[in-house]
């Protein structure tokens, strides 16, 4: 793991507590430091910095059947983004098409 400093890091606190014992009697504490960044996959271990990434989100079933897919996304790449986040793609509900749903 590299110890550059990007960006992005986060860093996570974390309390060890007795169950019997209150938060005032703490019996560790400290930080998970997590190093999240994206690398150029040619290999060579580049990091692709976060200002060069232009994401949107695509509400998955509004892309219409998956033979139609190619030139809605196509739409998105000329606008410019560069990174496409597709919601998750399940069988909605018969009693409602609400995303939010499982059958």
């Amino acid at each position: 793991m590299s110890s550059t400093n990007h960006s992005t890091d986060e860093q996570i606190r974390f309390l060890i507590l007795n169950e019997a014992e209150d938060k005032k009697n703490r019996n560790g504490q400290g930080y998970f430091h997590v190093e999240s960044y994206l690398v150029w996959p040619d290999g060579n271990g580049q990091v692709l910095e976060q200002e060069y990434i232009t994401c949107q989100s695509v509400l998955s079933k509004s892309l219409g059947p998956l033979s139609e897919w190619l030139s809605r996304i196509e739409v998105r790449y000329h606008s410019g983004y560069n990174m496409i986040h597709f919601t998750p793609i399940q069988s909605l509900s018969n009693i409602s098409n609400s995303s939010y749903i499982n059958k």
